[in-house]
């Protein structure tokens, strides 16, 4: 279903948030032994290594490639297909 108002902008801001912390991880150090690892190579190889695909399929945005096409009518307006149960 396609999202709107503030769901649409939260998923945004989740998608988002995901993404630039794939990046910010590739960037921060880590310790090693006690001792600080800042060299950029070292810290791009271990997080390769260890969080990179989790955090690249968590970064995914999915909804971005569902096909809405099937959502709307020749208006351009969204349809609501919602399915009615008949009670008695």
């Amino acid at each position: 279903m396609l999202s709107t108002g503030f769901l649409m902008v939260f998923e945004i801001f989740i998608d988002t948030f995901f993404i630039i912390d794939v990046f910010i991880n590739l960037y921060t150090g880590y310790y090693k032994k006690g001792t600080l690892v800042m060299k950029r190579r070292h810290i791009m190889c271990r997080y390769l290594k260890t969080w990179f695909i989790i955090d690249l399929i968590a970064s995914i945005p999915f909804a971005w490639f569902i096909s809405n096409d099937n959502l709307y009518n020749d208006d351009g307006e969204v349809e609501h297909n919602d399915v009615l149960v008949h009670h008695e």
